[in-house]
């Protein structure tokens, strides 16, 4: 049906008129104002309702076609469209554009610039604290120490740039310091017990280098083996000889060393442990274990069952005394010591021991004697007593009041000369029948020149006292001793010390029994003081 519009033209009379409202009459119908009754005036632009249906459904399927479209288009681009009019969607009929995609990741290559093989005791911990101090001193960020399924294994990873930096770190043993640097599979090998004659010839021949000279061999610390027994134990020292006899089962229960009645129990180190090493080399000579002994591949879980076992007697290093109690060590004719930081830096302690990092000689690599260089460096001294040893820092300490084994006569010099006097935490060493200074007594000459120049100390005198061991004539051993002393003294001078006294004491006051090569080390030495 057709549909005509029009508007009354009674202004004043008609409300629809002043309104100006259009009105819509029927075709057939009179075409009046639907208030006053007056004629319409049609409107041009009247259109039929057929008309107007039809472009409303147009514009409606238009729009259910655009709507349609952009639906699919969303849906492939995974996002949530938003409900909007037709008419917005009408008008919008251009695709926005994709997002840039963000820049691809730079993936960061590993290299192994440095690799530590050997002592469980050093690299258990104090080489993973140093090497993650070393990366950072290289500029390293982003510092890890990541864990393997191998607990005897550690890679200390740093971020450089577009690399990552590793070192390799493997601790199975002191003994496989030297095979590993034999068959270059490490650039350093840590060890704690000193290279033995085999080893010595071994790497020599394979064109390595002299494993004992200045240029492969590193003292970096000194430690101790420690004879762990439970707190509970009332006994307190032990000589070497009633250890021996503990640990090859001839002595089997306390009460037989004084302690509370109760069958030992016995805990050792297994074959390749440093620790082991020097116990079956100081204590046990070539007798073997007692057959009850339990052998323990772990420092701290020996440690552990110790302190938990009233009836447990074990040894470890130093840093894994823990919840145990070590006992003092004595030898024949001389006094016995507990593994105190200044006795064992003296090796003076029966069982203390020295901390070696080796190399080959003239290293390819060059991070290998940097990282050397950064160890025996003052930050790297505080690592290795943080880690539990005793580092190479020399210190002043007043004398200690023992019991002196000595003879008649020589008591009343040595008292005279020391009496007043501070003990230096080093003494130095020497090769047997020489008055040829070892690796460390070498490098200590320069912490000794070190320790003088502080303020504290630039006006104070110097003693230097040489010992010897007892085989051969003693006045030869008092030349010798002597030949030591003055040996250190021209080597300080060189570095502008002077010394007020220098004197050689032959084989009297050992430190050590003079029964075995180990004792007679110990004893062929020079001790420095100074002014209190």
């Amino acid at each position: 049906m057709a549909i005509r519009s029009g508007r009354c033209t009674k202004f004043g009379e008609c409300s629809l008129a002043d309104n100006k409202m259009q009105q819509s009459v029927p075709e057939g119908s009179d075409i009046l104002c639907q208030e006053c009754g007056g004629r319409l005036v049609l409107s041009s632009d009247s259109k039929s309702s057929n008309g107007i249906i039809l472009l409303l459904v147009i514009i409606l399927a238009l729009g259910g076609i655009v709507f349609g479209a952009i639906k699919i288009f969303s849906s492939k681009k995974s996002t949530v469209s938003q409900p909007v009019a037709v008419s917005t969607i009408i008008a919008t009929t251009t695709i926005p554009a994709p997002q840039s995609a963000p820049p691809p990741k730079v993936e960061q290559k590993e290299e192994i610039i440095l690799r530590l093989h050997g002592s469980e005791t050093i690299g258990g911990n104090m080489a993973i604290e140093l090497a993650d101090a070393f990366l950072a001193k290289e500029g390293g960020t982003n510092i890890q120490k990541v864990l393997t399924d191998d607990p005897k294994q550690r890679y200390i990873k740093a971020s450089f740039g577009d690399k990552i930096k590793v070192i390799e770190i493997k601790f199975y043993g002191s003994s496989t310091a030297f095979t590993d640097i034999l068959e270059q599979k490490a650039d350093i090998g840590m060890a704690s017990r000193r290279v033995k004659e085999k080893e010595i010839a071994e790497l020599k021949n394979a064109g390595i280098g002299d494993m004992v000279s200045p240029e492969c061999e590193y003292v970096i610390a000194m430690d101790a083996v420690a004879v762990l027994v439970n707190r509970v134990n009332p006994v307190k020292s032990l000589t070497k000889a009633q250890l021996l006899d503990i640990f090859s089962g001839k002595i089997t229960d306390w009460e037989q060393v004084k302690g509370t009645q109760g069958k030992i129990k016995l805990y050792a180190r297994d074959k390749k442990a440093g620790a082991y090493e020097i116990f079956a080399s100081s204590i046990m000579k070539d007798v073997p274990f007692a057959a009850s002994t339990e052998i323990i591949p772990d420092s701290s879980v020996l440690s552990d069952k110790v302190a938990g076992d009233p009836m447990a007697i074990g040894f470890a290093g130093l840093p894994f005394v823990r919840s145990a109690r070590a006992l003092e060590i004595a030898d024949t004719g001389a006094i016995s010591r507990l593994p105190t930081p200044f006795n064992i830096a003296r090796e003076d302690y029966l069982l203390s021991r020295r901390l070696y990092l080796y190399t080959q000689q003239l290293p390819k690599n060059p991070f290998t004697l940097k990282f050397i260089d950064f160890t025996l460096s003052k930050q790297g001294q505080e690592i290795v007593q943080k880690s539990g040893f005793v580092d190479l820092t020399i210190i002043p300490e007043k004398k200690e009041v023992v019991q002196k084994v000595v003879k008649k006569g020589f008591k009343d010099r040595y008292e005279e000369i020391t009496a007043n006097a501070l003990q230096l935490s080093t003494n130095f060493r020497f090769e047997t029948g020489k008055d040829i200074l070892d690796t460390k007594a070498t490098r200590d000459l320069d912490r000794i020149s070190e320790t003088m120049n502080e303020p504290e100390n630039r006006n104070k005198s110097f003693y230097l006292l040489g010992f010897a061991d007892n085989r051969g004539k003693e006045q030869t051993n008092i030349l010798l001793s002597r030949s030591r002393a003055l040996t250190v003294s021209e080597e300080l001078k060189k570095r502008g010390l002077i010394g007020k006294i220098v004197e050689g004491f032959g084989s009297k006051r050992p430190v050590a029994s003079n029964d075995n090569e180990e004792g007679r080390e110990k004893n062929r030495r020079v001790e420095i003081w100074i002014d209190n």
